[in-house]
């Protein structure tokens, strides 16, 4: 796959069968319509495109953004998987946001030939969405553009799209939030400083994550896999704001205590797998109330572990 950040340099216009969208999380919704441009670039003798954007425009437009589903690198990753030949990401800023829908076409097609458009069931393109499927088909038909439109794909009765996916994710729903992405939702990111605190005064190191950009659920106490050098061990970690211990902390932090480790992974990489939730964070009487409970919450990740592999 061939991945553009800036405008391609194509000795000749390439006649592909495209598909627009910022797909975070690149979900079964999004899978969906990547299968259909496969199929619909293979029967057409085509090349597949894929144009997506970043940042998320929610956070250029100063939107409530909550977080990433998927990093650009995962997203690139993701869709690479499904045999995309280019995949082009436009950088979002506000002369995209306010330039209109047909320009932006018109851009693409400087580039690209399209000759199909793949498209979630509410596609419009442009500034206050003033391009729909029915606008593009009108005035693209005599170049021989076509629109497909994919209907929304639901499960469980619910449509699946990444803000209901997000808010399943901040409520550490992960049974369904896993259930629509198509995989488990995860974190990757170096192992940070942190205050030694865990492993000095309770007795259980843990691992402060750098999560960056993406989404953390609201503050809890969560059964995760933990991936490190190739091998997935069983963990327990908590998402919060540690308040027994810094009463007035501004920032979340995501820790992680990998059952049956004891190897220093300082400024390693780990990826965090998030399974489900054990408990709301909570902030405690005292230190040993505090040491008790986290021992609880270990011997609790045991006993999900002994009847639920990662």
């Amino acid at each position: 796959m061939k991945v553009f950040s800036s405008p391609p340099k194509l000795s000749r216009r390439i006649k592909v069968a495209a598909a627009i969208g910022v797909f975070d999380g690149v979900h079964l919704g999004h899978m969906r319509i990547f299968r259909q441009l496969a199929e619909t670039a293979r029967k057409n003798n085509l090349k597949t495109l894929v144009i997506t954007f970043s940042p998320h425009p929610d956070i250029v437009l100063r939107k409530n953004f909550s977080g990433y589903i998927t990093t650009d690198l995962e997203r690139q990753k993701l869709i690479r998987n499904q045999g995309v030949d280019f995949l082009w990401v436009v950088k979002f800023n506000k002369k995209i946001y306010l330039r209109p829908g047909r320009d932006f076409f018109d851009y693409i097609s400087r580039f690209f030939d399209v000759k199909f458009l793949i498209a979630g069931g509410d596609f419009a393109l442009g500034y206050k969405r003033d391009i729909t499927a029915a606008v593009l088909n009108n005035r693209f038909k005599n170049y021989g553009l076509r629109v497909k439109l994919i209907k929304h794909f639901k499960k469980q009765g619910r449509k699946v799209s990444s803000s209901f996916i997000r808010s399943l994710i901040k409520n550490g729903d992960f049974k369904k939030a896993n259930k629509f992405i198509g995989r488990n939702y995860s974190i990757c990111g170096k192992v940070i400083r942190g205050r030694g605190f865990a492993g000095k005064v309770l007795g259980f190191p843990t691992a402060n994550i750098d999560y960056d950009s993406k989404i953390l659920p609201d503050a809890g106490v969560f059964f995760t896999g933990i991936e490190y050098a190739g091998r997935i061990y069983k963990g327990v970690s908590n998402v919060g704001f540690c308040p027994t211990v810094i009463p007035r902390a501004e920032n979340k932090k995501l820790e992680v205590h990998i059952l049956d480790f004891g190897r220093n992974i300082y400024s390693r990489e780990l990826k965090v797998i998030f399974l489900e939730k054990a408990r709301p964070e909570r902030k405690f009487k005292s230190i040993e109330d505090l040491k008790r409970n986290v021992s609880k919450d270990i011997n609790k990740a045991c006993e999900y572990f002994s009847r639920h592999s990662i």
